[in-house]
């Protein structure tokens, strides 16, 4: 399977308004791109919105190269955990070109999967607004302004994540489908010891007994409330999935 992933800015949290984004990754050349593990199996494209023509030409040189492609937009607002009506349109355009999977960032927040139909070929677009946070500063100690205003995250939303995946299957015929969703929360534990922060980022997989093995006792209840909250917000989407599929 080919994969191309595109990465763009699509809007900022505070007008919502199209701007460019830095064309870094565009920059390197092929010897960059394997030297960063980036081979030949994963064409990865950057580029940011001075129009959507920008995006609209990646897309289409994706469509001809790859098995299938996954767009990760920087958009939404910032420690809103559900998308705005940007958001939704710019989802919706993504899918009528024939996106297979759109992963968003930049809320800071988990915000909720969904399965989007085009209105031009009936194909179906699986997309998550946003993964959330993984390493950051952004716990809720450290943001009592910021609480003032979203409740949510003095009750930790920013020291959620997800960690999204998605399954192919190539069929005998060469046609590629979207075969499994799954989202696995994750909470950023962060903690004073040895002199110094320390990171973590805990999988809060049911599979397991995370609070034994990371010896988080201490903070269990914060780690059960994240896992709920994270849930909440994806597991429509993925059942929705899974009832289709």
């Amino acid at each position: 399977l080919k994969l191309i992933a595109i990465e763009t800015h699509v809007a900022d949290a505070r007008s919502c308004c199209l701007h460019p984004a830095s064309a870094t990754h565009r920059q390197m050349n092929d010897d960059e791109l394997i030297a960063a593990g980036i081979t030949n199996n994963l064409v990865r494209l950057s580029c940011g919105l001075e129009n959507a023509e920008d995006l609209i030409a990646d897309i289409k040189q994706a469509e001809e190269q790859a098995d299938f492609t996954v767009v990760c937009p920087h958009w939404g607002n910032e420690y809103h955990l559900e998308p705005n009506n940007l958001q939704k349109t710019i989802a919706q355009k993504l899918c009528d070109f024939g996106v297979d999977v759109i992963v968003g960032g930049h809320p800071h927040v988990v915000e909720p999967v969904d399965l989007i139909s085009s209105t031009v070929s009936g194909k179906q677009t699986v997309c998550i607004y946003s993964t959330g946070n993984a390493v950051s500063n952004q716990f809720r100690q450290n943001m009592p302004n910021t609480s003032k205003k979203f409740p949510h995250v003095g009750q930790g939303a920013s020291e959620d994540g997800v960690i999204f995946s998605v399954s192919f299957t190539k069929k005998g015929n060469g046609e590629v489908v979207l075969s499994g969703v799954n989202a696995m929360p994750t909470w950023m534990h962060y903690y004073w010891a040895n002199g110094k922060n320390n990171y973590e980022i805990i999988p809060l997989d049911k599979e397991i007994d995370y609070v034994t093995k990371f010896n988080l006792k201490s903070v269990e209840s914060k780690l059960d409330v994240s896992y709920n909250r994270t849930m909440g917000l994806v597991e429509a989407g993925i059942e929705k999935f899974n009832n289709q599929y």
